[in-house]
């Protein structure tokens, strides 16, 4: 369902950025690992653990 959403909004041109900490979630699930190290190497959906984190990669 998150993944579809997700796509919606991808196919929209709308950035997203999910913010919070999910490092034992992606450790349990080698799918969510790919999906979010995928998502990070592109433009449009990043996961970042804090905000000042997604504020460092805004700023380039």
């Amino acid at each position: 369902m998150a993944g579809e959403f997700l796509q919606k909004l991808v196919n929209y041109r709308t950035p997203v950025a999910i913010i919070g900490n999910i490092d034992a979630e992606t450790a349990a699930s080698a799918p969510l690992r790919d999906f979010v190290w995928e998502s990070n190497r592109g433009t449009q959906v990043w996961f970042e653990p804090t905000l000042d984190a997604l504020r460092e990669r805004l700023r380039g």
